[in-house]
């Protein structure tokens, strides 16, 4: 079994002792569907695809798990240390990058130093977007989408 594949495996059972129902599914299409274009995004502009994917799977861990979204991105990359170290799927470096990722990934307007930090900002961004182009984009997503549309060739939704 990939990494990946085990992750995987480990967030969703993780997500079902805590949420039952839609709730679950809103959970899981969220984290594939970040999971997804983080991996895209990552072929694109030449990144480790599965590193990406595995921090976009981890990156709401924390708001699913308490119902808390308060201070998510930090309590994210605190929790996704715990399961990392327990899990033992990613090295020290690895480890790192995801944590830090996750960690910033709600300060859309800031620019990251670190690739994956920025990647990941961008797959929440995707996911945000195009899960329901009826639903208006978050005020803070609006510049990186713009940015993220030029760079893919993408013309754009319904609504801004």
């Amino acid at each position: 079994m990939s990494r990946l594949s085990a992750l995987r495996e480990r967030v969703y059972a993780l997500l079902a002792e805590h949420l039952h129902g839609p709730a679950l599914g809103d959970a899981v299409a969220h984290l594939e569907g970040v999971a997804m274009a983080a991996q895209l995004l990552a072929a694109r502009r030449g990144q480790d695809a599965e590193l990406a994917a595995m921090a976009a799977l981890k990156h709401d861990l924390a708001t699913y798990t308490t119902g808390d979204a308060s201070g998510h991105a930090k309590r994210g990359a605190a929790l996704a240390r715990e399961l990392l170290d327990r899990w033992a799927l990613t090295n020290v470096e690895e480890t790192e990058r995801i944590c830090a990722a996750i960690a910033t990934h709600s300060a859309k307007k800031h620019v990251a130093q670190d690739a994956l930090a920025e990647l990941l900002k961008d797959a929440d961004v995707l996911h945000h977007s195009f899960y329901d182009p009826s639903w208006p984009l978050f005020p803070k997503d609006v510049a990186r989408y713009h940015a993220l549309c030029a760079e893919l060739g993408l013309t754009g939704r319904l609504k801004i």
